[in-house]
């Protein structure tokens, strides 16, 4: 299931504990992961849609501020490269426009 390097091919219980130890943990995720979902449904009903709307209150808000500075970043890169061309063409053009001795 993991894909863990270290058992034995042929031993058949060190897989089936292996297994059942995995299968174990992956049901105590589950329990603590449907426990947090339980806790977020409690702190919507209670609180009303407070501190940025969205699952959690207030991430929303941390989601929406990255995504901002992932576009003004972008928008930033772009810039630099339109100056960057612009260099380069003026360059070109400069040389073009160079007299031949």
């Amino acid at each position: 299931m993991c894909g863990l390097q270290v058992l034995r091919l042929m031993d058949a219980a060190q897989r089936s504990q292996h297994i059942k130890s995995i299968i174990k943990a992956c049901e105590k995720d589950m329990e603590a992961m449907a426990g947090f979902i339980k806790l977020i449904e409690e702190e919507e009903e209670e609180g009303g849609g407070r501190g940025g709307g969205g699952v959690g209150g207030g991430r929303g808000g941390r989601r929406e501020e990255k995504r901002r500075e992932e576009k003004e970043e972008k928008r930033r890169e772009e810039k630099g490269k339109k100056k960057r061309r612009r260099r380069r063409r003026r360059r070109k053009r400069r040389k073009e426009e160079e007299p031949l001795d």
